[in-house]
């Protein structure tokens, strides 16, 4: 797909995004998934903030979330978009509900809720810009995302 989005719609671009991250989550496939994100990108969960500086630092992310998946047994994860939203020519603000399967299709816990603000860059790419997760039932879930911060990571609030 062409990030050139002149008509394409929120939910369109939001799905996308989803799509090639998951790509870089699927268990036995490899994609770099840097080039979704802007930097410096915040990740948030209940736990904290993780400020994402570097591409380095964007795959550590998803090598420690990969890296939870598979000690869990999780073999799909899937993430539908609920609402995505034009806040401007270049901002969508995008709700989406991510669900974790084990084999079989059975569901390995309830799904959560996800909000993320995406941005259209130079060239026409959208991208994102920032992700607040509500994992309310899995402290070990939310460090995946949070492992490897920095001591300049203090948004902990």
């Amino acid at each position: 797909m062409d990030q050139k989005t002149d008509n394409l719609t929120a939910e369109d671009i939001a799905d996308h995004l989803l799509y090639k991250t998951g790509q870089a989550l699927a268990p036995g496939r490899f994609h770099d998934p840097t080039d979704c994100f802007i930097l410096p990108n915040a990740v948030e969960t209940p736990e904290g903030v993780r400020i994402l500086r570097t591409p380095d630092d964007v795959r550590r992310v998803f090598e420690g979330v990969r890296a939870y998946f598979e000690s869990c047994g999780v073999v799909d994860l899937v993430r539908t978009v609920v609402e995505a939203k034009f806040t401007s020519e270049d901002t969508i603000e995008s709700t989406h509900v991510a669900r974790l399967l084990k084999s079989g299709g059975q569901a390995f816990r309830a799904p959560y809720p996800a909000y993320s603000v995406l941005k259209r860059c130079d060239a026409g790419a959208w991208r994102i810009a920032s992700t607040t997760y509500a994992i309310v039932d899995s402290r070990k879930h939310n460090e995946a995302f949070l492992a490897w911060r920095s001591k300049d990571d203090t948004a902990d609030a």
